[in-house]
């Protein structure tokens, strides 16, 4: 038997907003910054910025790519083509905001973590996989805030595939970052159920929902009795 698995998606950084409920999947999503350092491309991103948050997202992916242009090495600027992507349900161009990202910033593990997150979501795990990857080499383990993530995301790659030691293992690794991690509990102990490991498993679900992801009782009451 296999089991559906509770996702998290970070997916820019700022704002976030969870949300939980049995069968579906919790995601993190935020909202961009307005840009308002007085140059050419701060001025041309923020003219993007203005109609992306009055829909016109055709205009806004036009004038961030216009100051991705005067400069690529700005972060913020693909994030708001990403935004405005999203928004437009633009697969597409959300897999060239970041194809262009990751050329033009190559240090950065957050372009390579969002980057995965996209991949992961267009059904493209291996390439997902290296992206997560490149994302913790470059991560430095004591500043990165968002190294649970990357572990944890890269561990729903290999969920997906059906790799699930390879998927126990990256949770680990996020729960030795983050101990906390409730997602990285239950959606191990989805694969350590797949691997028939009822008792790693069911202690897993206990430890999800005393973390705060209360769902798992559902698990824990069909599969653990």
């Amino acid at each position: 038997m296999t089991l559906n698995f509770y996702r998290m998606h970070y997916f820019l950084s700022l704002l976030i907003l969870f949300l939980v409920s049995l069968g579906t999947y919790a995601q993190e999503n935020s909202e961009e910054e307005f840009i308002t350092m007085d140059n050419t491309a701060n001025g041309i991103n923020n003219e993007g910025y203005e109609a992306m948050e009055r829909g016109d997202y055709e205009q806004a992916k036009q004038l961030f790519r216009q100051a991705i242009a005067i400069d690529s090495s700005a972060v913020p600027y693909y994030e708001n083509l990403a935004l405005a992507c999203q928004r437009s349900d633009d697969q597409a161009g959300l897999l060239q905001c970041y194809r262009m990202a990751k050329k033009n910033i190559p240090d950065d593990p957050n372009i390579f973590y969002y980057s995965g997150d996209v991949l992961q979501n267009a059904g493209r795990y291996q390439e997902a996989i290296r992206d997560y990857d490149r994302a913790i080499e470059l991560s430095d383990p004591e500043y990165t805030d968002l190294l649970h993530f990357f572990f944890f995301n890269r561990g729903n790659a290999y969920l997906k595939l059906k790799d699930f030691q390879i998927a126990v293992d990256n949770y680990g690794q996020a729960l030795e970052v983050f101990p906390q991690h409730a997602a990285s509990y239950a959606n191990r102990g989805m694969a350590r159920y797949n691997l028939k490991d009822k008792k790693g498993a069911c202690a897993d679900w206990q430890q999800a929902y005393n973390n705060g992801y209360k769902p798992a009782a559902n698990y824990q009451n069909k599969y653990c009795q």
